[in-house]
């Protein structure tokens, strides 16, 4: 358990790189970095409170970080056009259920969401750790709807409604956020027609199932989207493109060199991950080449996941150790051949 512990504590400096370019991709850079700030595992005994006092100012950093990261996650893992509303709700829940005296109920759901503080306090936070009690948020997202919904009629917490969604939605323009400009622009709408059934209540008896199933339709109307059929031509994109040729310049069995995975499994070759923890450290481009011959590597697939490394190793040897046989005109993606050693 502290094994792993330790080891989600040094994948979590991937949230406060240092601005120059690493030498792999940041999840793998993140490891040597954290090494460099807070020492070894072995110097800490596998401890990530030790790690944390040798260079407490590096753990604060990464606390802000993972602090600001936050709302984006949230808004990902819940849709941006629904996600500020369902939190609205789900908080409206919480203060329905404690009106009530659902004392236990109310902090049983707090308790549900309290294992993601694990992952803030290693700064390791994924849109996935949202989405693991995400029936909680629904439930209380209900509870919040009916609350809402039951209020309409009896005091002003529709007017506080309509501030909250409108400041949401000037602030979307504000930072230009299309998503949660369209969302609140629905749902202020869906909210004007729930006040207009709640006056109607004599009329319409089942105003509240009418106005959830509104709500449902916009819900699904925020989902979908002008959609123009496009007949699909395999090879068009540049990743696709890079497969078909390396499938051609190379044999089944083949090892690649890459930090692309899928353009290599697609061309149903074997991946060799330039982008792992157990790759050296390349004196000169010629070292490189030396180790790939030892390693029996055929060929090199790079593209933009490449680390700057890489890119450079490689590019050295154009038109020497390595054949260029394949680049978009972008050059964003390249495929090489390592040439018979004389």
């Amino acid at each position: 358990m502290g094994e792993r512990s330790y080891t989600a504590f040094e994948q979590g400096q991937e949230v406060d790189m240092p601005d120059e370019a690493g030498r792999f991709a940041a999840p793998t850079e993140s490891y040597y970095v954290a090494r460099q700030l807070f020492g070894t595992r072995e110097e800490n005994s596998q401890s990530v409170f030790q790690a944390i006092a040798r260079n407490p100012r590096a753990y604060l950093n990464r606390l802000q970080a993972v602090a600001k990261s936050l709302p984006g996650l949230f808004l990902t893992a819940y849709y941006r056009r629904d996600a500020i509303l369902l939190a609205m709700l789900a908080i409206r829940g919480l203060i329905a259920l404690w009106k009530k005296k659902k004392f236990a109920i109310t902090a049983l759901s707090v308790l549900w969401v309290l294992p993601l503080s694990a992952g803030i306090a290693r700064t390791l936070v994924r849109v996935g750790y949202f989405r693991l009690f995400y029936f909680v948020i629904y439930v209380l997202a209900i509870i919040g709807l009916k609350a809402l919904l039951d209020s309409l009629k009896k005091n002003w917490e529709g007017l506080i409604w309509v501030g909250l969604l409108s400041s949401v939605l000037v602030a979307s323009f504000i930072f230009d956020d299309d998503a949660i400009k369209m969302g609140m622009t629905v749902y202020l709408c869906w909210l004007l027609l729930a006040y207009l059934l709640s006056q109607r209540s004599k009329k319409y008896q089942h105003w509240q199932l009418m106005a959830m199933l509104l709500l449902l339709s916009s819900a699904l109307l925020l989902r979908t989207g002008v959609i123009v059929f496009q007949p699909r031509v395999l090879g068009e994109e540049t990743q696709e493109s890079a497969a078909l040729v390396l499938r051609e310049v190379t044999q089944p069995g083949d090892d690649v060199l890459t930090c692309t995975p899928s353009v290599v499994f697609l061309a149903d070759r074997n991946v060799a991950n330039f982008c792992g923890a157990d790759i050296p450290e390349f004196d000169s481009s010629e070292d490189f080449i030396a180790w790939m011959r030892a390693q029996g590597f055929e060929a090199i697939y790079l593209d933009r996941a490449a680390p700057e490394v890489f890119r450079d190793l490689t590019l050295e040897q154009r038109r020497k150790s390595l054949t260029q046989v394949f680049s978009n005109k972008d050059g964003e993606a390249y495929i090489f051949l390592l040439n018979p050693e004389n």
